[in-house]
């Protein structure tokens, strides 16, 4: 049984939980950015008390800041990052079905709301074109491009090489890296 969508707030519940995302996402790079800051004075720490002459110590630094720099600006990013893309698509998919049955909602449509499957938001769009609901095709492929990335991330732990989508992949890429 579904719990039915609360249409006269559906709007405002959208747009707190978008700013909300958008917050969380700040936060959490804020906070890489601290625990970055903190490991690295524990190594500078760690590595003053350490009985060593200098050259062993620049030694010791180099080996520890090669691990701190693959940790903080490699790995711990990415997985924040790639975790965040796999939030913000899963966000937007369930804020698409909500609005489906917030439209169902208010027109009284008999015609179902398409339950969770491949390619579901070509069901949402169809959905929501056929109960008279206009989306600029501009938000669809922007959308369906991020669950590109997505599905990247997931399906092939974010390399583009082996992901099933990279021509399109490689073209929003250069597309971004011309924006810049």
């Amino acid at each position: 049984m579904r719990v039915k969508v609360n249409t006269a707030f559906f709007r405002d519940i959208t747009i707190a939980a978008i700013d909300a995302l958008g917050e969380y996402y700040q936060i959490m790079e804020s906070q890489l950015e601290t625990l970055k800051a903190e490991d690295r004075n524990k190594i500078l720490s760690h590595i003053k008390n350490l009985v060593l002459d200098e050259e062993q110590k620049m030694a010791e630094w180099d080996l520890a800041i090669d691990e701190h720099t693959a940790k903080y600006d490699m790995l711990f990013r990415n997985f924040f990052r790639y975790s965040f893309v796999v939030l913000l698509v899963l966000f937007i998919e369930n804020s698409l079905r909500n609005l489906c049955y917030a439209v169902q909602d208010v027109k009284g449509s008999s015609r179902k709301v398409p339950n969770a499957q491949q390619a579901i938001l070509a069901e949402y769009k169809k959905y929501l074109r056929q109960e008279g609901l206009s989306v600029p095709e501009s938000f669809w492929e922007t959308i369906n491009t991020l669950t590109k990335v997505r599905n990247c991330i997931v399906h092939s732990s974010g390399k583009v090489t082996g992901s099933n989508t990279r021509k399109t992949l490689e073209t929003q890429q250069n597309k971004a890296l011309e924006y810049k």
